[in-house]
């Protein structure tokens, strides 16, 4: 697994793990259930609404 996209043009970045020492690894196999899709689809909502309400200072 690694980044994940949902939509074009938007990247959900890679789950890790990290032991506390530093060391940081990306945890493979993770599947989303339905809760967790629908809380990207939530943050998706509000990114595309941000970049909305700036689109004219880029």
């Amino acid at each position: 697994m690694g980044a994940t996209v949902f939509q074009k043009g938007k990247i959900f970045g890679y789950p890790l793990r990290s032991d506390g020492n530093g060391n940081v690894e990306i945890v493979q196999g993770v599947e989303l259930n339905e809760f967790a899709k629908s809380k990207i689809e939530v943050t998706t909502q509000e990114l595309k609404e941000e970049k909305e309400a700036v689109k004219d200072l880029l």
